[in-house]
């Protein structure tokens, strides 16, 4: 599974042709271009998923945007995360009198418009209408981002991820708790169970 889980992570630029980018595809098609990246990766258990990550914490997320990737292949969409909880890792937030700015996860997928046109990136295994939303409480297992340092990626994309809502914590899509057989969880239970599995 770590394999797979690594893969999900690296697979991701490869959706555009070498030396082309998700503008140029879009001027030759009109106006609009969709990618959609398939990751055929399962879901991983919470102990790979913790031993995979750099940084494992709780945050809620504070603001969203999409833009073009660095090579301008994809869509990504970024998350400002304003951290509550460190499990695993540290992050010094970046902050000055009057501004303060939180961790940045970011993740492929999403749409934009830019120069007049529409570009759209999808991954098989992250349904936008289960993506994380301003406000959402979050548990996320990151990793650096190869291409951009200063920001973070989820292990296993969506996997990586997990919704506090009501008390409860629960995988971030409907798929990864169907491949990985979860069912919510209280949120004590579920940080009991991840600080055990920590402390091994």
């Amino acid at each position: 599974m770590k394999c797979a889980l690594l893969a999900c992570l690296l697979s991701i630029g490869q959706a555009v042709p070498q030396g082309d980018s998700i503008v140029d595809a879009a001027r030759r098609q009109g106006g609009a271009a969709t990618i959609v990246i398939n990751i055929n990766a399962g879901a991983g258990t919470l102990e790979e998923l913790a031993n995979l990550s750099s940084l494992i914490l709780r945050g809620k997320v504070v603001y969203l945007a999409t833009r073009l990737s660095k090579d301008e292949r994809i869509v990504v969409t970024e998350y400002e995360i304003a951290p509550q909880t460190f499990y695993k890792g540290s992050y010094a937030v970046q902050s000055r009198p009057g501004f303060v700015t939180g961790l940045i996860v970011q993740r492929p997928g999403g749409t934009m418009s830019f120069d007049g046109l529409r570009l759209n990136t999808t991954l098989s295994d992250f349904p936008e209408d289960e993506a994380p939303k301003v406000g959402e409480e979050m548990i996320l297992f990151l990793m650096r981002s190869e291409m951009e340092p200063g920001k973070f990626r989820m292990i296993g994309n969506a996997s990586g991820a997990f919704r506090i809502a009501e008390g409860k914590v629960a995988p971030l899509t409907a798929a990864v708790a169907r491949s990985r057989g979860d069912s919510p969880q209280t949120l004590q239970e579920f940080e009991r169970d991840l600080r055990r599995l920590l402390a091994r």
